[in-house]
């Protein structure tokens, strides 16, 4: 957020990251859009398509910086597409956990294995 103009919506106050863990988040939402992620969600949450609501989606847009940034996502996961976080990683340098085996929701369960790339990121595991 701290690298929002300071009019816009979010940018109060400014808060530097010093680590970004996104659990098979949505990193692109245009994308997101296109794909028409669970019936549309984020043209909902935005208010319309890219091209309807673009102050909306350049706002809420996740930035990523590489060099803070890791994407945790699950090759199972039929909610939000693995590529969300493979393209972004690949674009930014960010790193990126790929588990096997795992869906949407086993990234956010700390019984599941997908759980331990969290921890040891956080440096508690």
């Amino acid at each position: 957020r701290h690298l929002l103009a300071s009019s816009d919506p979010g940018s109060h106050p400014a808060v530097t990251p010093s680590l970004v863990v996104s659990l098979a988040g949505v990193a692109d939402l245009a994308a997101g859009a296109e794909d028409r992620l669970s019936h549309g969600v984020v043209q909902e949450l935005l208010g319309g398509e890219p091209d309807e609501a673009p102050d909306a989606y350049r706002v809420a847009q996740p930035i990523v910086d590489g060099s803070i940034t890791k994407f945790v996502h699950g090759d199972l996961d039929d909610i939000v597409p693995v590529s969300q976080s493979q393209n972004i990683a690949r674009d930014t340098g960010a790193e990126m956990a790929l588990v096997v085996g795992a869906d949407h929701f086993d990234v956010i369960n700390p019984d599941h294995e997908a759980w331990s790339v969290v921890l040891n990121w956080l440096g508690v595991a």
